[in-house]
């Protein structure tokens, strides 16, 4: 998923305290909020 968006990935792990995975997607692939929330209204509308 993340090769086919660009993105990357990371993986840490400390025996005992846990493990932490970080996915990071090209800002070009992200939703902002106003778009989303624009989105989703068009979407209820036409219901």
């Amino acid at each position: 998923m993340i090769k086919l968006q660009a993105g990357n990935a990371a993986i840490e792990s400390m025996p005992g305290e846990g493990t932490t995975v970080t996915l990071c997607f090209p800002s070009e692939r992200t939703i902002h909020s106003t778009q989303f929330s624009l989105d989703t209204q068009r979407a209820q509308a036409n219901l």
